[in-house]
C-alpha cells in the first residue's frame, strides 16, 4: 500500500512540475504581449495630447461652450512673444502741458 501512495505522489508532483514548466515557458510571451499592449496605450495617449505650435499666450479663443471640434481644427490663436510688436504713436509735447 505504501508503494502505491508514493507512486501517486510522484505522479501528481510530476504533473504539477510539467504545468509549472509550461507556465514558465509561456511567461516571456505573456510579458511581450503586455509590453506590446502598453506601447499601444502609450501611442494612444500621445495621439490625444493637445499641443500648441508655439509657446506663447492665447490671443483669441474661437470656441464656445458645447462646441464640437474636428481633428486638426484651429480652436485658438496663439501669440508668440518673440514676434510680438506694439505700434503706437506718442504725441509731441504741447506747450503748457507737462
Amino acid at each position: 500500500m505504501e508503494l502505491v501512495g508514493v507512486r501517486r505522489s510522484f505522479t501528481s508532483a510530476s504533473h504539477a512540475s510539467e504545468h509549472r514548466d509550461e507556465g514558465i515557458d509561456k511567461a516571456p510571451a505573456a510579458v511581450a504581449a503586455a509590453e506590446s499592449a502598453l506601447a499601444g496605450i502609450e501611442r494612444h495617449i500621445e495621439a490625444l495630447a493637445i499641443r500648441a505650435p508655439v509657446a506663447g499666450i492665447v490671443e483669441a479663443l474661437t470656441l464656445r461652450s458645447d462646441d464640437l471640434v474636428t481633428a486638426n481644427a484651429p480652436t485658438l490663436s496663439p501669440l508668440d512673444p518673440a514676434r510680438f510688436w506694439i505700434r503706437t504713436s506718442v504725441p509731441k509735447r504741447r506747450p503748457g502741458v507737462s
